[in-house]
């Protein structure tokens, strides 16, 4: 799924008579849904904030029977296919209801053409509890078993199971939380393997997840002689390495008589935690985390309470996740940079081979990273390096390969921006490196849509060294890479991943045919970005469909040197300005740039 799209007023997110192969979520401000009369737009429906809208024609495949305009700036999401699937309303009664009340709105649509405009006002205003009712039976099918299931297992050293009966009671408090003992789930492991242990835990903890149909588990350890709990969170779904996503050896420590403040930050925890398995499910997350989260402050009573450096460095982590995940769910830097802060104090520690010094530098150099991206900022990309190598300096290879081939992803991320910062070769080759290190772990058949990820990151390098070196090898495996991700980045399923990696072959294939001057491969080279250019259209992406509307002419350009016979000299001139990556200026590099929809 694609970021959210800003509209400004007055600008149409889909019109009457197009296809309707989306189906829409209105994050803020307001959108009027129209019908057209004879002679002028009708309101029929106002929308705000929280309303889902687009399904009707999706429900049964037609035409959009309406338009829909914004009003003032809106900020809309393009709900992902499985998403879309799942508002379709498949119980076969309310399916019948969706679509008998669908045919009777368009045959009320039909209806406005000739009528009366103030009649048709009236009358559409009395629909309203049409739109209502439709409303509700969609919203019913995405809240049947829609709340968020945490599973807690049995946590070592709770002999008398007292601390497990209280996390139940905590986590059942918010309405959309369903906590389940798990009696059966038991992880034993004591101080000297600690993290080894809870790494191999954790490949056994997803099956139970998957089997009890649960989104986290919760397991941890009491202290023996204190009392004092470890918590450690395990989501069902493999992390998408996303700002805040909890790390499996991130832990929340708690005192033996938590007070409530500890209660809430447990809650925001458990729900900061979660990977959503759909967009209802994040939907879910993002409201939990509003409705418990007042201010930045409020857990400043417990920071200051922890003595110890190592349990105050893993409660700032912890709390800089949730901090994070409310910055990404809802487009605020505030949360970002109260993240930032705590991060920054998190890695300031005395034991640098801590394993909370290695969460903390990897939670830090995320966040910094992203950052570092959005500014062009060459100090927070190399801020973020830093990071990267100190938490893979413990979480090693050998100990922790997931974690670690998600540190070589991101390092080679690094480097590659770094590359188009600085315009220096010198950060290219260990950008490839670090990419072929990381699918040495992450491979197709474990994680298919992170292995696509970088198959498309490793092609964006390749064709960058190949052209610098002038490899016709290089490119040519650039292409293979692009082609091997689009195995799994496919249109109905991630069609912006998919446009993405069109747009990324369609760079590799336009440099090795310019090199080898062949018309084929420049014709293939506008085939792929016409078919990327399709989908921003579809979606939205405005600044990409931009920067491919430009690439396309260029290609046409270099197109038509070839059939002209115009001079190599000419053409390469043309092709140094050739697909750059859209959020960085390197028109003064004498390199053509792939790109993807996202910052890496």
């Amino acid at each position: 799924m694609g970021a959210p799209i800003k509209f400004d007023d007055g600008v149409c997110i889909f019109r009457e008579g197009e296809r309707a192969e989306a189906t829409f979520l209105l994050l803020s401000g307001q959108i009027e849904i129209l019908k057209k009369t004879s002679d002028d737009f009708i309101q029929l429906e106002l929308l705000s904030s929280g309303e889902v809208f687009g399904q009707i024609d999706v429900v049964d495949s037609y035409k959009r029977s309406v338009t829909a305009r914004a009003l003032g700036e809106v900020l809309v999401q393009v709900l992902d296919p499985q998403t879309s699937q799942e508002l379709r309303v498949d119980e076969e009664d309310a399916k019948k209801q969706v679509n008998s009340l669908t045919d009777s709105l368009k045959s009320y649509g039909q209806s406005l053409v000739t009528a009366d405009s103030r009649k048709i006002l009236d009358e559409a205003r009395d629909k309203k509890g049409v739109w209502g009712l439709i409303g509700g039976l969609i919203a019913r099918r995405r809240n049947k078993n829609r709340v968020l299931q945490i599973g807690i297992g049995t946590l070592t050293g709770d002999n008398l199971g007292a601390n497990s009966e209280r996390l139940f009671k905590v986590l059942n408090t918010p309405l959309e939380l369903n906590a389940t003992i798990f009696s059966n789930v038991e992880q034993n492991y004591g101080d000297q393997n600690l993290f080894e242990n809870i790494q191999n835990f954790s490949l056994n903890g997803r099956g139970v997840l998957i089997k009890k149909d649960a989104d986290l588990l919760l397991f941890g350890r009491v202290e023996e002689i204190s009392n004092n709990l470890n918590i450690h969170f395990l989501s069902r779904k493999m992390g998408e390495d996303r700002v805040g996503e909890f790390l499996v050896s991130d832990r929340l420590p708690l005192p033996a008589n938590y007070s409530e403040l500890y209660e809430k930050l447990i809650v925001l925890s458990v729900i900061s935690a979660i990977v959503p398995r759909s967009e209802a499910s994040r939907l879910m997350v993002h409201a939990n985390l509003m409705s418990n989260m007042n201010t930045v402050e409020e857990f400043d009573e417990i920071i200051a309470g922890v003595i110890g450096d190592l349990d105050k460095s893993a409660i700032q982590v912890c709390i800089g996740n949730i901090l994070s995940t409310l910055g990404s769910n809802t487009g605020d830097e505030k949360w970002y940079n109260e993240a930032e802060k705590l991060y920054k104090s998190a890695t300031n520690i005395n034991d640098k081979d801590s394993m909370e010094f290695a969460n903390a530098s990897y939670h830090y150099g995320r966040l910094v990273h992203m950052l570092g991206e959005r500014k062009r900022s060459v100090s927070l990309i190399k801020s973020a390096l830093q990071n990267y190598t100190d938490a893979s300096r413990i979480l090693t290879k050998n100990k922790f390969p997931w974690e670690w081939s998600l540190l070589q992803n991101r390092m080679g991320t690094a480097y590659y921006r770094l590359d188009v910062l600085e315009g220096s070769i010198e950060n290219i080759k260990p950008s490839v490196f670090c990419f072929q290190a990381a699918l040495k772990i992450i491979s197709k058949k474990v994680d298919p849509i992170k292995w696509s990820e970088i198959k498309n990151n490793l092609a964006q390098t390749l064709q960058i060294w190949g052209d610098m070196a002038g490899s016709n090898e290089t490119v040519e495996l650039a292409i293979k890479c692009c082609n091997e991700a689009l195995e799994v980045r496919t249109r109905n399923e991630t069609p912006l991943s998919w446009a993405a990696t069109q747009n990324n072959l369609g760079s590799a294939q336009f440099l090795l045919g310019r090199k080898l001057r062949d018309k084929n491969l420049i014709e293939d080279s506008l085939k792929s970005l016409n078919k990327a250019l399709e989908i921003y259209e579809i979606y939205g992406a405005k600044r990409l469909a931009q920067i491919t509307t430009r690439n396309l002419n260029k290609s046409r350009r270099q197109l038509s040197g070839i059939d002209s016979e115009e001079t190599n000299t000419i053409s390469l001139e043309r092709g140094a300005e050739m697909l750059n990556i859209g959020d960085v200026d390197d028109s003064a590099r004498h390199l053509t740039r792939p790109m993807d929809q996202k910052s890496l």
